[in-house]
């Protein structure tokens, strides 16, 4: 969708990807524009898959699915592909999957990110085998994403209790990188960061910040504080912004912007945010305020606030 009055209506609507003629959905849709002036967006997706008659679906998977029928099918995740439109986003290419040697299919939430000399990266999270944890690692592409490469682990070992996923990098008009993540495990669910100052090539040992709620966008402000927003997933449900002062180093806990408690339930969140040159920043997330007993009230819709920080 595009706007013309900085995000007060919306219209124009495109549809930009549609493979449910073969039952492929994709999730988190990011959108960047390069230097060129092209659009990339880049998505993963899940298609689903039916079982052998008679087949049982074993374990916990709770995303299996029975037709009418009875026949069970089971979700396949496709992994990451690429978007591309060079009109402003009137037409948009096919779809295009990034692979990535040493790698296994992978997801990203956070927009392919342009660096200063030309070259894109994406912050991705993948697990190397059934029974591993998640982690996160930083791709790198030189020829404008056609091919990947130049694989960094960011956050997560072998032996972590604790999976990161959901990374995002924010890149600081000084250089240095910030990067939060998403996580969950037998510890704690906080939010986690660690810090690059060699250009993503290598990364701190991740710290909890002690605040919960996921995903995250991070935004460098004109003033240079920095903003980071988040879903927030217990109740009151709704979204939460907070600042810092000194480039990531601290963050303004007692000072918690709350845009939203409102929310029904915890299927909500995913902010991007722009600032304008008056100083207002328009979120716009992931929202629902579905009530217990109302189907009426079960849509989940995209949502925008207007706040100055």
């Amino acid at each position: 969708m595009r706007s013309r009055d900085s995000g007060r209506t919306w219209g124009e609507k495109r549809v930009i990807d549609d493979e449910t003629h073969r039952f492929s959905q994709t999730e988190d849709v990011p959108v960047a524009q390069l230097s060129d002036g092209s659009l990339i967006v880049n998505t993963y997706s899940w298609t689903v898959s039916a079982l052998p008659a008679g087949a049982e679906v074993k374990g916990a998977n709770r995303y299996a699915i029975n037709d009418v029928g009875g026949h069970p099918y089971i979700p396949v995740f496709e992994g990451t592909s690429l978007l591309r439109s060079v009109d402003q986003g009137r037409t948009w290419s096919p779809r295009q999957r990034i692979r990535m040697e040493g790698l296994g299919r992978f997801g990203a939430r956070a927009p392919v990110t342009e660096m200063p000399d030309g070259s894109l990266f994406l912050a991705v999270h993948a697990k190397h085998g059934r029974f591993d944890r998640f982690r996160s690692y930083l791709i790198r592409s030189r020829d404008h994403g056609k091919t990947w490469g130049e694989l960094t682990p960011m956050a997560g070992k072998k032996d972590d209790q604790r999976t990161f996923v959901e990374p995002f990098v924010l890149v600081r008009k000084n250089g240095d990188m910030i990067a939060m993540y998403r996580t969950s495990g037998v510890l704690d669910r906080y939010v986690y960061q660690n810090e690059s100052t060699d250009g993503g090539k290598s990364w701190t040992e991740p710290h909890n910040t002690e605040l919960y709620g996921f995903p995250s966008f991070l935004m460098e402000l004109k003033d240079g504080r920095i903003l980071w927003l988040r879903g927030y997933r217990r109740q009151p449900y709704g979204l939460r912004a907070v600042l810092s002062r000194d480039g990531g180093k601290t963050w303004d806990a007692k000072n918690e912007i709350v845009l939203r408690d409102d929310g029904g339930t915890s299927d909500l969140g995913y902010p991007s945010a722009v600032e304008f040159e008056d100083g207002r920043v328009l979120v716009v997330y992931w929202f629902n305020q579905e009530k217990e007993g109302d189907p009426e009230s079960e849509t989940r819709y995209l949502a925008g606030t207007f706040f100055k920080p």
